[in-house]
């Protein structure tokens, strides 16, 4: 029977006491299942996406590859409330960058408001029909 690439891949992890870029896992993959060059480029997105997907796989930044048995949660635990609140700061900044250019030049604020009223009057014909 025929292993799936991220078998393949997962017995070459076991085998390795190290992590692996991806680029190198992929060729080891290809080689192992006997992929032909043009066959592999079709395939390594999906290859990728698959493996990002898997449970057994993480990735450790820059593109590094290892098994995820071989490390503890909080070392690979991401905190989603960091992620989003790291957003938040982005967007928070990007809004005060919005108000100074504004501030700037009055004739954004009327194009702003004609603009705004404009998309109410498409929204308000929008409802009629």
């Amino acid at each position: 029977m025929e292993k799936s690439n991220l078998d393949v891949a997962y017995e070459i992890m076991q085998k390795r006491t190290t992590s692996i870029s991806f680029a190198d896992l992929w060729k080891e993959v290809c080689s192992i299942q006997g992929f032909s060059e043009e066959f592999a480029e079709s395939k390594v997105g999906k290859f990728y996406t698959n493996l990002f997907m898997d449970g057994r796989f993480i990735t450790l930044g820059e593109n590094v590859w290892d098994l995820r048995d071989r490390y503890t949660f909080d070392r690979v635990h991401i905190d989603m409330n960091d992620v989003y609140h790291d957003d938040d700061e982005e967007e928070s900044e990007e809004e005060e960058d919005m108000d100074e250019e504004s501030e700037d030049s009055g004739e954004d604020d009327l194009e702003e408001e004609k603009d705004s009223s404009e998309e109410n009057l498409y929204k308000e014909q929008k409802e009629e029909y």
